[in-house]
């Protein structure tokens, strides 16, 4: 867990760094005077790395949600059409497919997820509320039995 969270932390501020390069690379080229065609290539190539970076974060986000909501006993795969995006993803070493979560997916698992972690927290509450109530009434009621016996002593 934590080391996801640190993962995540570390692309995050790649991904801010990558997107301040290719500003800085667009502009050092527009400076430069290299036509279109001959910055196509090193902005493209960056912009891959974005969306590679981009991909990376979201299977992070995803598999956080997947794994909350399997615990929780919530089924994802019935909203798969709607909640998930596949696309490709190019790398170094040719391209890969990577599904995940839509911002309408994202809300929406998280909606189920909070619904159900309200619900157990209503649970536990109801249980809570009843063991304190007997707990106190039993505490009541052996506190009169022991005045009792003391006064027939």
């Amino acid at each position: 867990m934590i080391h996801r969270l640190w993962k995540l932390m570390a692309l995050k501020r790649e991904l801010r760094k990558a997107k301040r390069d290719i500003t800085a690379l667009q502009e050092r080229l527009k400076r430069e005077g290299v036509s279109d065609q001959d910055a196509a290539v090193p902005i493209v190539d960056a912009v891959r790395d974005i969306e590679r970076i981009e991909a990376e974060i979201g299977l992070i986000r995803t598999s956080r949600f997947i794994l909350t909501a399997t615990r929780f006993g919530i089924d994802v795969l019935p909203h798969a059409d709607d909640w998930f995006y596949t696309r490709q993803v190019k790398q170094a070493y040719g391209s890969k497919s990577v599904s995940t979560l839509t911002k309408l997916g994202e809300s929406k698992l998280r909606r189920e997820i909070w619904i159900e972690r309200r619900a157990r927290w209503e649970f536990w509450l109801k249980v809570i509320g009843l063991l304190v109530t007997g707990l106190t009434g039993l505490l009541g009621t052996l506190i009169g039995i022991i005045a009792i016996l003391k006064r027939s002593n």
